[in-house]
């Protein structure tokens, strides 16, 4: 793998580790405050956090609980913790990796657990709020795929495909077989 023509492995990894968040489909909220939650090891700064949070519409959510930011996420060790929704719970994830200021994005089936208009608004908002960032995207879902500007198709451990969504749609291929097939189970 080479990152800006250079094998990843001559890359110190702390230094490695600083250019890329990831969110995962299995990612993990901590019982512990919010702020916390979302600037792990990071340097604190409440400006920052607070447009995030408004980039993401959670803003007017933490400001409301008693604690504010300050307030215990989940009910492990508090019965007055915060317990956010799914959408809610996969914002926080979101604002996580946007908090690190990284220019590199990894999101491995962000959507996973999502009905699909909560699916719907977390991609927008990663439209909107990642634009000038590199993400890799990886999903099963191929309506997932529509907002991409390139989408890499795999098969058997080689690239078979690559083009935006009406590209590849148009190649009629294993990407157009696949959001076809998907599609089908909507209509």
């Amino acid at each position: 793998i080479l990152l800006d023509g250079v094998d990843i492995y001559e890359y110190y990894q702390e230094d490695y580790k600083k250019l890329m968040a990831p969110v995962f489909q299995d990612f993990r909220l901590f019982a512990t405050t919010i702020d916390d939650n979302i600037i792990l090891n990071d340097e604190y700064n409440i400006e920052k956090m607070n447009v995030i949070l408004k980039k993401y519409g959670m803003y007017d959510k933490t400001a409301m609980l008693n604690g504010g930011l300050k307030n215990e996420l989940l009910r492990e060790f508090d019965d007055e913790g915060y317990q956010p929704s799914g959408g809610e719970s996969q914002k926080l994830a979101l604002i996580r990796a946007d908090y690190r200021d990284t220019p590199f994005i990894i999101l491995d089936e962000p959507t996973a657990a999502l009905d699909p208009e909560a699916e719907y608004s977390l991609y927008k908002d990663v439209k909107v709020n990642m634009e000038n960032k590199t993400i890799l995207f990886i999903s099963h879902r191929m309506s997932a795929c529509k907002f991409c500007d390139r989408i890499i198709v795999l098969s058997k451990g080689k690239i078979v495909e690559e083009g935006n969504h009406n590209e590849l749609i148009k190649l009629k291929g294993i990407y157009s077989e696949l959001f076809e097939a998907q599609a089908e189970n909507y209509c």
